[in-house]
């Protein structure tokens, strides 16, 4: 997928063997924008899971399995695609 603005990145990693869509703001756009990013997030999927602290490679362990949206200190995970393009498309 080519994005508009390279402040944010795109990866997939896996939460209980299932493929997570990931965006990664840079942490300028971190600093500036990452309130208003979560709570956006926040009324456009509900709920944000936290994670539970522990990452084995790509792996990563959760409190509640099959969330639509996690969140970390750096990322929003997006179960679904089309939910990672919304919020690209938002935010770019």
């Amino acid at each position: 997928m080519k994005l508009k603005n390279h402040n944010l990145h795109c990866e997939v990693r896996h939460i209980n063997g299932r493929p997570y869509h990931i965006v990664r703001p840079t942490a300028v756009i971190r600093i500036e924008q990452w309130p208003n990013m979560v709570a956006w997030a926040q009324e456009q999927f509900g709920e944000l899971e936290q994670f539970v602290p522990g990452c084995v490679g790509y792996e990563v362990k959760v409190a509640r399995f099959d969330q639509r949206v996690y969140v970390d200190l750096t990322r929003f995970w997006f179960r679904h695609e089309t939910d990672r393009n919304k919020f690209l498309d938002y935010w770019s």
